[in-house]
């Protein structure tokens, strides 16, 4: 973000009581971030934000991306919003909840899309006090453009990366899914309807405040936002209050989620600690029972990466749960039950199951070798051509690691 500072507030404290978690908040070179930094103290304080300086031009599918790298697996869900999109579920649900409804739709689900709803000044010249949400509710109809463009909340752990700020790639074997259950529906395709959820895009705001964004340019390109883009945004045709009714209705809500009551000790490594434990547990005390396995690598590639990572323990310790976690992968993959995008889950982790003492890291990378060769008609006679030769890459990558030793190409 850019030069949000006046606006962040608003935005953490809706996305918060909507019961998201965990914040990743990249600041873009942002003119007012020691503004910026104080309405965030209290929420870093609280671990519900990290906060990351990410200076540059054109770094928004950069940020992205380093996001889904860095925490792809702490946690369930990632959605990835500018501070004037907000979510609005026409349901009396969290968005966890309400994505946990459309994820169980099929076992192989790897994202929801939401359609936009542009709203526009309103007539506002100038900037008025209060909200965003509170302040403009006029947008325009189903028919505008932009109102097909859509937002998407994905499984890290299922993208290979996100290629614009509207939709991700899905690793192959995944869908995403709309409201309507529909599969794999891009912008291009999108019918704009928006029954049970929308994202409200506040572009313009005021004419006083789009001329400050159009100023600071896009996050997305080089270009700044021009002055023509101005009225085709300014869409005023339809009154929705909808979020600012449910907005309001939730503030009189004295259970409403706040930063005053949060508790801290939610995202501290012990409790992820204790949560890799349970996950482990089958494997820990050697219950080897094939249905403790069954489909469950990607469950158990997160305890490996949340182990690797986790600050807390003694080496030793992250040795033996590391080799804990390997063992139950191996056995995952052994009972038959690897989807293909678990094998590039596993690839893209190629460095850390080779550096591990354990030699399962390694047992596994070739077991990965052995179920390539199978891959790679699926995905020829799927046109995933960019991840057929990824595949192919790490097919030929891997004939050149004889073991523990040194690369040798030849």
């Amino acid at each position: 973000m850019k030069n949000e500072a006046e606006y962040i507030g608003e935005w953490l404290e809706y996305n918060y009581a909507m019961g998201v978690d965990k914040f990743y908040i990249y600041n873009n070179e942002s003119d007012d971030r020691a503004a910026l930094l104080k309405v965030l103290e209290p929420w870093i304080q609280k671990k519900i934000v990290d906060f990351e300086d990410y200076p540059g031009k054109k770094v928004q599918l950069a940020v992205y991306d380093d996001a889904i790298y860095r925490h792809r697996f702490d946690c369930k869900y990632m959605g990835f919003l500018d501070a004037d999109e907000f979510i609005y579920i026409k349901q009396d649900k969290t968005i966890l909840e309400f994505m946990e409804e459309f994820m169980a739709v099929d076992e192989n689900s790897a994202g929801f899309v939401m359609t936009w709803r542009c709203f526009g000044t309103g007539g506002q010249q100038k900037k008025l006090p209060g909200g965003v949400i509170d302040r403009f509710v006029t947008r325009g109809d189903v028919d505008f453009k932009a109102n097909r463009y859509t937002k998407t909340i994905i499984n890290p752990r299922r993208i290979r990366g996100v290629y614009n700020p509207h939709y991700a790639k899905f690793l192959p074997g995944t869908i995403c899914l709309n409201e309507f259950r529909q599969i794999n529906v891009d912008m291009n395709h999108n019918s704009g309807r928006v029954d049970q959820v929308q994202v409200n895009h506040y572009m313009t705001k005021s004419v006083e405040e789009y001329v400050r964004k159009r100023s600071r340019g896009r996050a997305d390109s080089l270009e700044k936002h021009l002055h023509e883009e101005f009225p085709l945004y300014d869409q005023n045709h339809i009154t929705d209050t909808g979020l600012r009714e449910k907005w309001h209705a939730m503030q009189r809500n004295p259970r409403m989620l706040r930063v005053q009551t949060a508790d801290p000790s939610k995202h501290d490594e012990r409790l992820i600690l204790a949560n890799v434990l349970d996950m482990l547990a089958p494997i820990l005390n050697e219950d080897l029972s094939p249905e403790n396995y069954l489909e469950q690598v990607e469950k158990f590639i997160t305890c490996f990466g949340l182990v690797r990572k986790c600050g807390i323990i003694s080496e030793v310790e992250r040795d033996f749960l590391e080799n804990a976690s390997l063992r139950a992968i191996d056995l995952s993959i052994q009972s038959g039950g690897c989807k293909i995008y678990n094998i590039f889950l596993l690839m893209h982790m190629m460095a850390d199951l080779m550096s591990s003492k354990s030699e399962l890291g390694w047992k596994i990378v070739r077991e990965c070798e052995e179920l390539i060769p199978k891959m790679l008609p699926l995905l020829q006679s799927a046109e995933r051509m960019e991840d057929y030769v990824d595949m192919f890459f790490w097919q030929r990558l891997l004939k050149n690691i004889p073991g523990r030793g040194e690369f040798n190409f030849e």
